[in-house]
């Protein structure tokens, strides 16, 4: 009997040790806004301009269980243009993957098409496989810290 009560006992520490981690990483994210740049744009224009171009980043703020999602375009001439995807539902799986509960129609055109989101060692990774040309990009999302 008392090895029974020990056993349980030891399952029941595993249990709680384990809901300690994932409530651990799931705080790395929790209020937080990541930014990954995800793109260079570069622009054909007639003579010389100075927004030929400029680059695109992908923005995601996390609260506790939404994350908004936006792109965000800075031009080469500084100018900037902010496009919101959605509010969506996110989770931290066990294997670390972070997913983000949007709807295939609201993903397709976006940089969210085909993106996984791994969290490892309290960093954002994303990985994102190219429709056109079937290569694989990789983005670290860093902490963009408000100011207050």
């Amino acid at each position: 009997m008392q090895y029974v009560n020990k056993l349980v006992l030891s399952i029941i520490l595993v249990i709680m040790a384990l809901s300690c981690k994932a409530q651990k990483m799931e705080l790395l994210l929790t209020n937080k806004t990541l930014v990954a740049n995800v793109a260079t744009i570069y622009e054909e224009v007639v003579g010389n301009s100075d927004c030929a171009g400029g680059q695109l980043y992908l923005v995601l703020e996390f609260n506790k269980e939404h994350v908004a999602v936006l792109e965000k375009s800075i031009s080469t001439c500084g100018e900037e243009s902010i496009t919101s995807l959605g509010n969506f539902r996110w989770k931290l799986l066990k294997t670390n993957n972070v997913i983000i509960e949007a709807a295939p129609e609201k993903m397709k055109y976006s940089y969210l098409n085909n993106l996984e989101l791994k969290l490892s060692d309290g960093i954002l990774l994303g990985k994102r496989k190219n429709d056109a040309n079937e290569l694989t990009n990789n983005y670290v999302f860093k902490e963009v810290f408000n100011k207050k």
